[in-house]
């Protein structure tokens, strides 16, 4: 309750159709908080009133809201530190100054004859319950009271222990003898559906029909798992609404892994073939693929995926599958689990074997208590599980939370019906049943704003047009895509425990590496045409030194080791350049690391690290203003500078280098001494450095540099620096004259940018094929390059 920082503003927010006065606050924890001002008894002498909070929304990233603006008390927008402007309207139906109406009113709790024991929705409105008593109930909700009446008398088997599954126009219920009863909607008793002979442990319902429309009959799949049993059964069962009747089809019997605990269940039929799949209590998910023909059983998992979810209970499953996919035997599964990620996977399926690939799995921004998913009719992905005391609502694409209710945690009897706007959520708290329902998001945003914090380092795909990367001090790293003249958050990677310190892509586009404190380095693995997605992220692996020390990986630079060769099989060549002055070179393929070589310079810090085009040697950049070039002695597994050369008298905070074949490597250097250097390195002959010094470049420290553009004999490049100016810059070069006289820099741009601390830049593509120049900082930029001609 409150706020858990510092609080910013305060506004009243008064209503005069309900004569009702509301105080907002905003504060540090990027929180909106509406509490209601009430007039207290006489009895409470010396406290004229109470304040009582009736919700909280987090409408930003990261911490702070730093602006706001009220109108009238029925709109309320918001600028936080993450550059994202959000809108809450109190006029809505079920905006903030009617949620006292709408949320808090189930706190006035449904109280009937005794304790329910289990409930699951059976469609948008109602529910099937059952009591510890053994007394099945029907509860209608509908606006903000709840009607409820018996279903049938109390059955005994169902009377200290029911559980409950339940889909659109239908639920099963059972007990502790083992019967399976099923319920339709709208109707007033239970049909006795099968009996299994021991208590049943878990009922698991899959829908695949998506139709809404009310088809006259439907089959469903139902999954029952019993009590000290290793075998579950798949029962296809057949709703037809219009009769109030389910009928029972086959059974088919499914042989369990060891120690595999059924938690979810999700089931697919095509072409005379079902797929199940069965997610566990330990992480694991097991795949069984049946043909028609098929009659031996029990029958035994095609593929099991171990520890898909670490340790933690896989919570929800749903396959979703797009036509040219079924066609090519592949569906893609979505997974949620109790280690606090989202997952997606794909199933490529075949007459000989089954393969399981996790494409997309990342921590989401609550939990780890992540108890659900679906895909709603505007195909978009919404998960929901529990904060601390709250039930949170969260939407994949628009990376934002959209519904949060007070229910006091996960440790109780809930049920949730997803809805485009938000849904229902239905509470046990104290032995009382509460609910609550949001039909409209109270709240939007302009954009779905960027990191709490300013930015270090941003990475353009070099393959999918408009995709970045950019990683803060907040810790986190977002893969973004700039299209129509904004930006748009696809993921959020949380996995850094400290500020990230560097990001590069690989030359397909299929890796991204990142670095940080604590000897952090993560390779994170990029899927494309991810259904729903686009995106799919997974983190590939990490490190083994990670989190040994608090040094800093402050630059790395990371190629394939076969030059233009990007087949799977290749490995990387990694080298790294700490903050303690020592140098590291490591092969990594397939999750593998291996130390190649390692070395260590002077005393001062080194900043930046660039290979050369054919790895025979490396160019390092230090806090002491020197390059220096690196060689490896493979034998011995060191790594030796054999050549150092001044280009600035402090810190080299960027540099940038390209290969010209006729003079050999040119890096492009800024420093903390406002300066730009423009050094020729002839590889082959050690001690061959040439620079062309460009003192007071910039007003201050030159903090980012790209190269935009490169043509015969000459190059573009952009450099910004903290004094908010971006520059570009013309270099020619002739390869007739000898030493900093072959380079020729002439000043093209010069511009303001309103981004604060610019730390990095890339090249992007825009709309027409259009170059721009991404600069981040305390915020993003995107500036279109004008024509660049001699």
């Amino acid at each position: 309750m409150g706020h858990i920082s510092r609080i910013w503003h305060v506004r009243f927010a008064h209503h005069p159709a309900q004569g009702e006065v509301y105080i907002l606050s905003f504060g540090e924890d990027a929180r909106c908080i509406c509490w209601i001002l009430e007039a207290t008894s006489l009895e409470q002498a010396g406290v004229p009133y109470r304040l009582t909070q009736l919700d909280a929304k987090r409408l930003h990233n990261g911490k702070n809201i730093w602006s706001l603006a009220v109108d009238d008390g029925i709109q309320v927008a918001t600028g936080g530190a993450d550059g994202a402007l959000a809108w809450l309207h109190f006029a809505g139906a079920k905006s903030l100054q009617f949620q006292r109406g709408q949320l808090s009113h189930p706190r006035q709790a449904l109280v009937t004859g005794g304790d329910f024991r289990s409930y699951a929705f059976v469609g948008q409105k109602g529910l099937i319950a059952t009591t510890d008593q053994g007394q099945p109930f029907r509860l209608i909700l509908d606006g903000g009271c709840c009607q409820a009446s018996t279903v049938s008398d109390s059955l005994a088997e169902l009377r200290g222990y029911s559980i409950i599954t339940g889909a659109r126009g239908v639920a099963f219920v059972a007990g502790a003898k083992g019967t399976i009863y099923s319920y339709v909607e709208n109707t007033n008793y239970l049909q006795p559906l099968l009996t299994t002979g021991r208590k049943v442990a878990g009922l698991f319902l899959s829908d695949p029909c998506t139709d809404t429309t009310g088809d006259p009959s439907r089959p469903l799949d139902l999954l029952i798992t019993n009590v000290k049993s290793g075998v579950a059964v798949c029962c296809n069962v057949v709703l037809a609404q219009a009769t109030g009747s389910v009928t029972k089809g086959d059974d088919r019997r499914l042989c369990l892994p060891d120690g595999f605990v059924v938690t979810s269940f999700a089931s697919r039929r095509s072409s005379g073939e079902i797929t199940m799949v069965l997610g566990s209590r330990n992480g694991s998910i097991a795949v069984y693929t049946i043909s028609s023909h098929h009659v031996e059983q029990p029958l035994s998992p095609t593929t099991v995926s171990i520890a898909v979810h670490g340790q933690e209970t896989v919570t929800q499953l749903v396959i979703f599958s797009r036509e040219e996919e079924i066609a090519d035997n592949n569906i893609c599964l979505f997974s949620t689990g109790r280690d606090g990620t989202f997952a997606a996977h794909k199933l490529h399926l075949s007459s000989t074997r089954t393969t399981f690939s996790t494409k997309h799995q990342l921590q989401l921004p609550f939990g780890p208590n992540i108890e659900g998913l679906d895909v709603n009719d505007h195909g978009d992905i919404r998960v929901w599980g529990f904060r601390s005391r709250q039930f949170v609502v969260f939407d994949i694409a628009a990376q934002q939370e959209i519904m949060s209710v007070e229910c006091g945690g996960v440790h109780r009897n809930w049920a949730f019906q997803s809805h485009n706007g938000g849904g229902k959520f239905v509470w046990t708290k104290a032995s009382k049943l509460y609910f609550t329902t949001q039909e409209l998001i109270p709240h939007k945003t302009a954009n779905s704003g960027g990191h709490g914090r300013e930015m270090k380092c941003v990475a353009v795909s070099p393959v999918v047009s408009g995709l970045f990367a950019t990683g803060a001090e907040d810790t986190d790293i977002k893969v973004n895509r700039y299209e129509s003249g904004s930006f748009r958050c696809l993921h959020t990677l949380q996995k850094h425990v400290t500020g990230v310190q560097h990001l590069q892509w690989s030359a397909d586009g299929r890796y991204l590496f990142s670095s940080g404190g604590f000897e952090e380095f993560l390779v994170w693995r990029i899927t494309t045409n991810m259904p729903h997605l686009g995106i799919g992220v997974t983190c590939e692996s990490r490190h083994p030194k990670s989190g040994t020390s608090d040094l800093r990986i402050l630059s790395f630079d990371a190629q394939y080791q076969r030059k233009n060769n990007y087949e799977e099989d290749t490995p990387f060549h990694i080298t790294m350049v700490y903050s303690d002055s020592t140098i590291r070179s490591w092969h990594y393929f397939d999750r593998t690391w291996s130390l190649l070589a390692d070395g260590d310079y002077l005393t001062s810090c080194l900043t930046q690290c660039l290979h050369s085009a054919d790895h025979r040697n490396l160019i390092t950049a230090s806090t002491d203003g020197f390059l220096v070039m690196w060689l490896s002695d493979k034998t011995q597994q060191k790594l030796s500078w054999v050549a150092r050369h001044r280009v600035h008298q402090s810190a080299i905070l960027s540099a940038v280098s390209l290969n010209d074949a006729r003079v050999g490597r040119l890096m492009i250097t800024g420093g903390d001494d406002n300066a730009i250097g423009v050094t020729l390195v002839a590889e082959r002959e050690s001690e061959a450095f040439w620079t062309l010094l460009m003192p007071r470049a910039h007003a201050a420290a030159v903090t980012a540099l790209v190269v935009v553009k490169t043509r015969e004999h000459r190059f573009w490049f952009a450099s910004a620096s903290i004094d908010q100016r971006v520059k570009l810059w013309r270099v020619k070069v002739d390869a007739g004259k000898v030493g900093s006289e072959m380079v020729d820099v002439k000043l093209v741009a010069n511009i303001f940018t309103a981004v604060a601390d610019v730390s990095s830049m890339g090249k992007i593509q825009c709309e027409g094929g259009q170059v721009g120049l991404l600069v981040a900082g305390v915020g993003l930029d995107v500036w279109r390059m004008p024509q660049l001609v001699d």
